[in-house]
């Protein structure tokens, strides 16, 4: 069974049209002789209203087209050096090269060939026009009926690649078309990353030892845009290589002062293309006819499943699979021109959960993917009918209750793999500099700290522990009558080196945490008892129960002595109890 399935959207008439897909509107664009029309790509929920489609006269030849977020405004090129901008709730145009803001022309003389133009909607420009001298960013003055040139980057460009989820573009130069710089478009700022260089396989076939005759030159393979493509996958963002002579994907990891060469996967296709589905890299091998899905968060190497065919339904309608006249378009769509058909890219979880053998894993991937709930619930009771090994299940559990600590704390939690794909988790930072993050898309940031596997215990609180794991915390949530008793037992532990308050809040006392050389109390000097709930660490370890407290290795020497100067006193109590009955 197939792991991944397209599904048609959107149903049109060809009609000889040129058929484009704009990523930044989300509009399916058909230019034709004298018209053009833009069709709204419908949303998966069948509930929301469909917006009407957008038709207008061409008015002579159009070579390319965008429209801006609002579907007001469209950028037509006519040809390498003219681009015009309609209004289209006041069917006016002005052309780019019009004087604005006592402009000269200047920017018009210097322009270049036209190779692009594109809408990001952020404050520091309204439309970014990409010239073989550089970018040029401009306002749109709709009263005016004329352009702001607000800022220009001037350097030499051979062909852009731009990636609107991101707001990015790369720009790429050299003989071989394989440096590339990219200018990210950030809401109130415009950043520019360093430049690096894409290695080229060498053309396979070609002696390199033979000498050349006078005059001639050995050929050279250039890099094309269409190998080329940013990809943002959970939170990182990529520059993807499809190396078609090396059979690869090579991914380079884009940071605001570094681009690093991270990850190669293997395609085993001399023609590919690439999709995100669900954060997941989604490798289409053209001639094979095959999709094959990697999750670098799981495996950076190696495939989660074997090469399966991409199924459609025939009720869709759409032409044989991977036909020619594809187009594979970011991050998830699929348009067929000649079926007439647009659609999505999804996932069978329940295809992937029967072809899985490795329960702990699959879990591990579910909880990343987005509607993931039922097919959760169906491996859980299918481990516990299959009567799976106890420690099996224990890491399982543990697996589920990661998350479910993280939300009982408010914790942001990455379960649904589509919400964590539109939030902005990322933020842009320089030397430990906190900047403003994209509210639509992701900000470039240096390579993150990595973070140590979680230990025994649940990762709560604020407080880490020397080797940088998070240490428990269980303040405010034991009972209020044991502030006192967690006060006299963090002194006892730690030389009275604590004050913590007594009045059983829950909140800490002025003295030093665990974490800080181990002279303060043992944390908080609420109630020394863990939480009622137990809570088992990711590696099975013991659990955390009423009235008594894990000593983990995720925890401080204080927390530890503490912990079981607590449990002493816990089972002394019941001692008692039970001889005075």
């Amino acid at each position: 069974m197939s792991h991944v399935t397209l599904r048609s959207r959107l149903q049109f008439e060809e009609r000889d049209s040129m058929v484009r897909f704009d990523e930044g509107a989300g509009l399916l664009v058909l230019i034709r002789h004298r018209e053009l029309v833009a069709l709204a790509m419908p949303p998966d929920d069948d509930q929301a209203p469909q917006r009407p489609p957008i038709r207008c006269e061409s008015a002579g030849r159009v070579e390319r087209i965008s429209f801006s977020l609002d579907h007001q405004l469209a950028a037509v090129q006519r040809s390498a050096v003219d681009l015009d901008i309609f209004d289209l709730a006041s069917g006016s145009t002005f052309p780019l090269a019009a004087r604005s803001s006592g402009s000269s022309g200047l920017a018009a003389r210097h322009r270049g060939r036209i190779l692009g133009s594109h809408w990001p909607g952020s404050e520091a420009c309204e439309l970014a026009v990409v010239t073989t001298a550089g970018v040029e960013l401009y306002r749109v003055l709709r009263e005016r009926r004329s352009l702001k040139l607000l800022r220009r980057v001037s350097q030499p460009v051979s062909w852009s690649v731009y990636s609107h989820e991101t707001r990015l573009m790369l720009l790429a130069a050299g003989q071989q078309d394989n440096l590339l710089s990219g200018l990210q478009l950030q809401p109130r700022s415009a950043v520019r990353l360093p430049r690096f260089e894409v290695l080229l396989s060498p053309l396979q076939g070609l002696p390199l030892a033979q000498p050349l005759a006078q005059g001639q030159q050995r050929p050279r393979r250039s890099l094309q845009a269409r190998h080329v493509s940013v990809h943002r996958v959970y939170d990182a963002l990529y520059c993807a290589h499809i190396d078609e002579e090396a059979r690869k994907v090579v991914l380079y990891a884009l940071y605001r002062d570094a681009v690093l060469r991270q990850h190669e996967l293997p395609t085993h296709s001399a023609r590919a293309a690439l999709s995100v589905c669900d954060n997941l890299l989604v490798v289409h091998a053209l001639d094979q006819q095959v999709a094959t899905l990697f999750d670098l968060r799981i495996n950076r190497s190696c495939p989660i499943s074997a090469p399966l065919p991409l199924t459609t339904l025939p009720a869709d309608g759409f032409s044989p699979v991977y036909s020619p006249h594809w187009l594979i378009a970011p991050p998830d769509k699929v348009v067929d021109p000649l079926a007439g058909r647009a659609g999505r890219l999804r996932l069978n979880l329940r295809a992937i959960a029967a072809s899985s053998i490795d329960k702990v894993c699959l879990l591990e991937f579910l909880l990343l993917r987005s509607r993931s709930n039922l097919v959760l619930l169906e491996v859980l009771a299918d481990a516990l009918s299959e009567l799976e090994p106890l420690p099996t299940l224990s890491r399982m559990f543990a697996l589920l209750q990661q998350p479910a600590a993280q939300a009982a704390l408010g914790a942001p939690v990455a379960r649904d793999g589509a919400a964590a794909a539109n939030a902005p988790v990322v933020r842009l930072t320089d030397s430990g500099r906190d900047n403003e993050a994209l509210p639509a898309a992701v900000a470039v940031a240096p390579a993150p700290a990595p973070v140590p596997p979680a230990a025994s215990g649940a990762q709560c609180g604020s407080h880490q522990s020397e080797s940088g794991a998070e240490e428990v915390d269980d303040s405010g949530t034991g009972a209020s009558e044991g502030g006192g008793e967690g006060e006299r037992a963090a002194e006892e532990a730690n030389g009275g080196g604590g004050d913590g308050d007594g009045d059983g809040d829950g909140e800490g006392g002025s003295g030093a945490d665990a974490d800080s050389g181990g002279e303060g109390g043992s944390g908080d000097g609420g109630d020394g008892a863990a939480a009622s709930d137990g809570v088992r660490g990711a590696d099975g370890g013991a659990v955390v129960g009423d009235r008594e407290a894990a000593a983990s290795p995720a925890m401080g020497g204080g927390g530890a002595t503490a912990a079981a100067s607590l449990a002493a006193a816990a089972q002394q109590a019941d001692a008692d109890r039970q001889e005075a009955a």
